[in-house]
């Protein structure tokens, strides 16, 4: 049983469920929250690795940061759809 309805600007929605010795127990579930916090964190590097591919006049290090971005655009969208569709 979900805790807080489909749907609902939550992160974690919380379901129970029942273990051997017929107690209640809550299970976590973070559905896409990982992929969408590992998408962020390569975004950042991304620009991080581009700017400094900037400074440093390497246009192949800004090469490399924008295709981190984009992974990491590309992860942080899969986690987000994963997340919004586990309901």
């Amino acid at each position: 049983m979900d805790v807080v309805p489909p749907g609902s600007p939550v992160i974690f929605v919380v379901n129970y469920f029942i273990d051997p010795q017929k107690s209640i127990v809550p299970v976590i579930n973070v559905g896409g929250i990982k992929k969408e916090i590992e998408g962020t964190r390569k975004e950042i590097a991304g620009k991080a690795r581009e700017e400094a591919g900037k400074k440093m006049g390497d246009p192949g290090m800004q090469v490399r940061g924008k295709a981190e971005q984009f992974m990491g655009k590309a992860e942080k969208k899969l986690g987000e759809a994963e997340r919004k569709h586990k309901h």
